[in-house]
């Protein structure tokens, strides 16, 4: 299984550049807090949060996959050497679950409390996730073609 050029083209222009704008509107936090910030980010704290997270998108990505596999419609891909392989509902499933999780992990990684305000507080952040998310289901590459299966 494998995402295209164009894939990574969307994800990184129409997904995470929008996400990291949005994130800055965050505001600070009303009270100042005596504790400092994280110095380093080879800390223990942020290394534990980071491959925890990175633990849980693998896990989501592994059920969506799995569950797409169950349903009773779904015929597994055989291999063409002569088209492209990637447009397939394999990747669709894995792309939209990608997708929900570059949302998912601005607001699992935004610091909050003390630092800053909660990011449900920030106005712009969830009507922007939600479009950009409808958005990606809609420019799905994955969407409106099918694969080479055996019939």
């Amino acid at each position: 299984m494998c995402i295209g050029t164009d894939t990574f083209l969307y994800i990184d222009l129409f997904l995470v550049l929008p996400l990291a704008f949005i994130s800055v509107y965050t505001g600070p936090h009303h009270k100042l807090s005596k504790r400092r910030p994280v110095c380093t980010l080879l800390s223990r704290e942020v290394l534990v949060s980071l491959l925890s997270q990175t633990l849980v998108n693998v896990m989501f990505q592994v059920v969506a996959f799995l569950s797409l596999r169950m349903q009773p419609w779904y015929t597994p891909l055989v291999p063409n050497p002569d088209i492209n392989n990637i447009v397939c509902p394999e990747t669709s499933a894995v792309f939209l679950v990608a997708n929900l999780q570059y949302i998912s992990s601005v607001a699992a990684f935004s610091s909050g409390k003390p630092f800053r305000q909660p990011v449900f507080r920030n106005c712009t952040s969830q009507p922007c996730s939600r479009s950009l998310y409808e958005a990606g289901a809609e420019a799905d590459p994955h969407n409106h073609q099918t694969c080479s299966r055996d019939s």
